[in-house]
């Protein structure tokens, strides 16, 4: 279970759903050196450069790797490095049934059947960002029953 929690935090790292918190202050901060009144619209984005990915998650960045998300790991990842479903007391209230539910679905599904890679050019989606990341056209997923 601990390595399926993992795998669901990295495909939220490499494909965050939401472009990220909007929040409207309440009362005037300084942020980095800068004055920021009372009024203004803050927008937190959940899409991070290289370089600032790079300092989060190390050299190995762009790869897939969901054991960076488990305790065992050497490094240690700063818990607002990523936040699918936001934070604070604006956070997703269904966050942990969503991730219940994400968690039996995958288990359930890699039970019955293997996720057979398509190496076919029509099959690869390509992402864009629209209110939440978006496929550019619909998933070809192959399963294969497992005997």
């Amino acid at each position: 279970m601990p390595y399926v929690k993992a795998f669901m935090k990295e495909v939220f790292r490499i494909h965050p759903s939401p472009l990220g918190n909007v929040r409207v202050l309440a009362k005037p901060i300084l942020l980095s050196g800068y004055h920021i009144p009372a009024g203004v619209l803050i927008i937190l984005s959940a899409v991070a450069t290289e370089s600032i990915q790079e300092k989060s998650y190390g050299p190995d960045f762009a790869t897939f790797a969901p054991k960076r998300w488990l305790r065992s790991s050497t490094r240690s990842i700063h818990p607002f490095a990523s936040l699918p479903f936001g934070f604070g007391p604006r956070m997703c209230i269904g966050k942990r049934f969503a991730e219940m539910e994400m968690a039996v679905f995958l288990i359930r599904l890699l039970q019955n059947y293997e996720v057979v890679d398509s190496k076919l050019k029509e099959d690869q989606v390509e992402w864009y960002f629209n209110v939440v990341h978006t496929p550019t056209k619909p998933y070809n997923l192959n399963l294969k029953n497992r005997v």
